[in-house]
């Protein structure tokens, strides 16, 4: 078994975290391994029991380790939605880092789109299809069609095969859904939205990699315009 270095820096909390996940990393521990014991724990990490009590908190609320009443704590399993509430905080706080998040998803869109049409199958061109027409009943009835939108890209980039590619744009969708309460961030001309779509499915049922890519970048940002206004806006406040 891996041991677990003794606390020597300042910042005695956040130290003791790190030290923690460095021992359940290179111990190769698994959701539902047990813990040392809480006594255990300070001794091992030169601190107080308190400050052991403390930490594990804070790895407890973000799923890192799960207390069991009576049993100690184990392993746990990383709670994304955590780590969501915090950025999506962020998001409200600072319009910038939403201009940021849509330029990563911009840069793995266009970076990915040659991979996706190259496994193009009929079973997926099919599903787009399916949901670029419900966007458009959906513009016919003054609807939005975001999940449409949400599908649309991921039947897509599933295409790639990379598993943590769709994970990621799950998650740079999900941070950017928090905002749309906030009708800056949203296009006023859905039907322009929608038709973007409709190219975009063109230009990947042709196989063309280059204007799939183009279309792809000029679509999000569309978006990041509507961002950099309410920055300009913001600034002029």
């Amino acid at each position: 078994m891996p041991t677990i270095r003794r606390v020597d820096f300042p910042s005695i909390y956040s130290q003791v975290q790190e030290n923690v996940k460095e021992y359940i990393v290179e111990g190769h521990l698994q959701p539902g391994d047990p813990l040392p014991s809480e006594n255990q724990l300070a001794e091992q990490l030169g601190v107080s029991r308190t400050v052991v009590r403390e930490a594990m908190r804070g790895l407890e609320s973000v799923g890192v380790i799960q207390t069991r009443r009576g049993a100690g704590r184990y392993v746990g399993s990383f709670r994304m939605d955590a780590a969501m509430e915090n950025l999506t905080y962020s998001l409200r706080l600072d319009v910038h880092d939403l201009y940021e998040i849509l330029d990563v998803r911009k840069y793995l869109e266009a970076g990915s789109i040659e991979q996706a049409i190259a496994n193009l199958n009929d079973d997926v061109l099919q599903r787009l299809r399916s949901l670029v027409q419900a966007m458009k009943v959906k513009v016919a009835k003054g609807e939005g069609f975001l999940q449409e939108d949400l599908d649309f890209h991921r039947q897509v980039f599933a295409l790639t095969g990379n598993r943590v590619l769709v994970k990621l744009q799950d998650i740079l969708w999900q941070m950017y859904q928090a905002t749309l309460s906030d009708p800056r961030y949203t296009a006023k001309d859905q039907k322009a939205v929608q038709m973007a779509h409709e190219q975009i499915l063109n230009a990947i049922e042709n196989r063309d990699v280059s204007t799939s890519r183009r279309l792809l970048v000029r679509h999000i940002e569309a978006t990041q315009e509507l961002v950099r206004q309410a920055i300009d806006e913001h600034h002029g406040d």
